[in-house]
């Protein structure tokens, strides 16, 4: 979410965050780090607000040779059957976490005792893996759930009553419960670029009374952002394709130069002192190129 300061149009308080401001929504691709999709949403929208509109714009334009290689990943706010449906349409693949709903868990727990599983015996760091067969509601087709489960202790040492269970819907119906969970767990990195969106970008500085205005300057903190993953991507090479705005200025704008002006050249002269002079000069040249 996008905090706002005093009476922002289209702003409202967000129970979840326990802040006033927006929701925007953002879809990444996951290698590159690129903005898919920015939008700001007013305060009063729910994470999966526009969603499926919002596919329908994005997918004619990535599909083609790759579509049988997209892969969807939302979390328990993107648990919808129109969403799903609109995606098995597509032929894409989708890993999307459940709601905590009593009756799938009561399954899931129904499944382990009667299998005679102890499940004391499973950690957060080595659950217990399994699968089942699910309708959402019994208008909804079966799908895919894999799951996890284990128990956790408290701070006196006593073992939980219920287990822990983690359950993960999708329509990709080869490869164990495990590699399915494996690979949704792997959504938190898409936490840390839309972090980087917001502090790196200044995506949450929208200092406009009028939502248009903010959702202007929302669109330009994306499109910075990648601008500077197309150039990270293109230019950069080794350990610099995985650091941060923030560190890039640090390392490479954030550095004393002498400017020196001729007739129809620009010299920078670098202090001594800066350790970075041959890379950075590669990396100057390889623009010019491009």
């Amino acid at each position: 979410m996008v905090a706002t300061d005093g009476k922002q149009e289209a702003a409202s308080f967000i129970h979840h965050y326990q802040e006033t401001g927006y929701h925007p929504l953002v879809i990444n691709e996951f290698h590159s780090k690129l903005l898919v999709s920015a939008q700001l949403r007013t305060g009063k929208s729910y994470s999966s607000n526009r969603i499926v509109e919002e596919l329908r714009e994005i997918m004619p334009m990535i599909q083609g040779k790759y579509s049988k290689h997209i892969r969807f990943r939302g979390d328990s706010a993107f648990y919808s059957d129109e969403l799903m449906t609109y995606l098995e349409g597509m032929n894409c693949r989708y890993f999307i976490r459940t709601k905590s709903f009593s009756k799938l868990t009561n399954k899931i727990t129904d499944i382990i005792s009667n299998r005679k599983i102890d499940i004391t015996q499973y950690t957060p760091q080595h659950p217990y893996y399994g699968e089942i067969r699910y309708r959402m509601t019994n208008s909804t087709a079966t799908r895919r759930v894999c799951y996890k489960a284990y128990h956790v202790m408290d701070q006196h040492g006593q073992v939980s009553l219920l287990p822990v269970i983690y359950c993960v819907i999708t329509n990709q119906e080869n490869g164990s419960p495990k590699s399915v969970m494996d690979f949704y767990e792997e959504r938190g990195n898409s936490e840390n670029f839309t972090k980087e969106l917001k502090d790196d970008f200044n995506g949450v500085k929208l200092s406009h009374r009028e939502f248009l205005k903010n959702e202007i300057e929302f669109l330009i903190s994306s499109l910075s952002y990648n601008i500077f993953h197309m150039f990270q991507n293109m230019i950069l090479e080794n350990d610099d394709r995985k650091i941060r705005m923030n560190t890039y200025r640090s390392k490479y704008q954030k550095i004393a130069v002498r400017v020196v002006k001729h007739a129809r050249q620009v010299e920078l002269h670098f202090s001594s002192a800066y350790p970075r002079q041959d890379l950075f000069n590669r990396y100057m040249n390889k623009v010019l190129l491009q």
